[in-house]
């Protein structure tokens, strides 16, 4: 019987076979981290390469479990919180963007400090600390250059237009937050520890983005959505739900649909279907621009609109064929979950609900299905078919539910 170590050995060579194998079809080789990004970078998007690398993955960091003595591991663990605070110091020197104007020879880290304006000294520590989790490339000794990775989070702006995040210091407010008793049980948005570590008490996240002073942040967080979005294939929206079924002139309603991604790809496939997003104006302002960009036909047509709506008021789409909500009940706690689910509920009494599924940020959560299921339940929605990720994570999972007879009353 082979040995632990020989057997995830034999699933990390299998999986490594079945990549290779894939790209040889097409006419390629797997790309280096040190190559820029070109037009076979779509094979990995292929459901066999992605499955094959999710197996690699948990098979490798199981291996490394395996491998290193306990203290040791615990103890990397323990300090692993240096990774995110090197990235973030990265980040907010703007190295990518330094690196990027440097090009593929790469910039030494004297050179590199100056136009960040830092300490040479601790910035090629933190450069030196990256580049040994692959992230930027050290060409020789202290002169590094872009590679994949690091290249993940390049604004494409100058450094003028780029500003500090924020969400990190919401991060170092967790453990307080907890702890504090004013704070231990609240579940408002307006007292999340992102708003305590930034001393706004006028409202939630999204209203400190609403703030004259932060447009260019709000811009930022519509693009990081977007981007969170390419980490799929641009069909996820479409696997699951069988949205062909849905009659001629149906209307999906988007609810929290900011930028309307998901809308986008619906139409795009189902042109018989009607997408209307709802979200905050400012966020509607970002996704007419983003649709006017990608898919003005539907603008013009009228296939996509985009209404203005707080999800806690009525629901004034009392026709809806679909309310979709994707990824947006885990930015709110269940008693304004049970809000939003009852607002759906009283407003059509023949829709289906999808829902297509944070504490730092919202003072929110994930929920597990058997969680889920209990809060449309207590809402007024029966779950009829749960649709599971693929072994790839190519698409989210999705929860379908339809209305039970009684409608749910309102609590105001």
């Amino acid at each position: 019987m082979p040995s632990a170590l020989r057997s995830l050995l034999s699933i990390i060579q299998k999986s490594v076979d079945d990549i290779e194998a894939t790209f040889e079809k097409r006419g390629f080789d797997f790309p280096s981290l040190d190559e820029p990004p070109s037009e076979r970078d779509s094979i990995r998007l292929e459901p066999s390469v992605q499955a094959a690398t999710a197996l690699l993955t948990s098979a490798a960091y199981q291996l490394i479990a395996n491998v290193q003595l306990p203290p040791s591991y615990i103890f990397n663990s323990l300090f692993g919180y240096y990774l995110p605070s090197a990235l973030r110091a990265a980040m907010e020197t703007n190295i990518v963007e330094i690196l990027r104007e440097a090009g593929p020879q790469g910039m030494h880290v004297r050179e590199i400090a100056k136009k960040a304006q830092v300490d040479p000294t601790k910035l090629s520590s933190i450069l030196c600390y990256l580049a040994t989790y692959h992230i930027f490339r050290e060409i020789e000794p202290d002169v590094y250059a872009n590679n994949r990775l690091s290249s993940v989070w390049d604004t494409e702006k100058s450094l003028e237009e780029i500003k500090e995040r924020q969400d990190y210091k919401g991060a170092g407010q967790i453990a307080d937050h907890i702890m504090t008793p004013a704070t231990a049980f609240e579940d408002s948005p307006e007292r999340s520890p992102l708003m305590t570590a930034l001393g706004y008490d006028k409202g939630s996240m999204w209203s400190w983005f609403e703030e004259p002073s932060n447009e260019m942040r709000l811009r930022r967080f519509g693009i990081a959505m977007n981007g969170v979005n390419s980490l799929q294939p641009p069909d996820a929206i479409l696997k699951g739900f069988d949205w062909a079924s849905l009659p001629e002139g149906s209307v999906i309603v988007d609810v929290g649909g900011g930028i309307g991604v998901s809308s986008i790809s619906i139409v795009r496939a189902f042109g018989h279907l009607k997408c209307i997003v709802q979200d905050r104006a400012m966020v509607l302002k970002l996704g007419t621009e983003h649709c006017q960009k990608l898919f003005p036909d539907a603008l013009s047509s009228g296939k996509i609109e985009y209404h203005e709506h707080d999800f806690f008021d009525a629901q004034p789409q009392t026709s809806a064929t679909v309310f979709l909500l994707k990824q947006i009940t885990h930015d709110w706690s269940d008693r304004y979950v049970t809000r939003i689910l009852q607002r759906l509920r009283v407003a059509n009494a023949s829709t289906h609900f999808a829902d297509l599924s944070m504490f730092v940020h919202f003072n929110a959560q994930e929920r597990t299905l058997a969680h889920m299921v209990e809060l449309l339940a207590g809402t007024g929605w029966e779950v009829i078919r749960v649709y599971r990720s693929d072994d790839s994570g190519g698409y989210l999972p999705q929860i379908v539910a339809t209305p039970v007879p009684s409608p749910a009353s309102v609590k105001e």
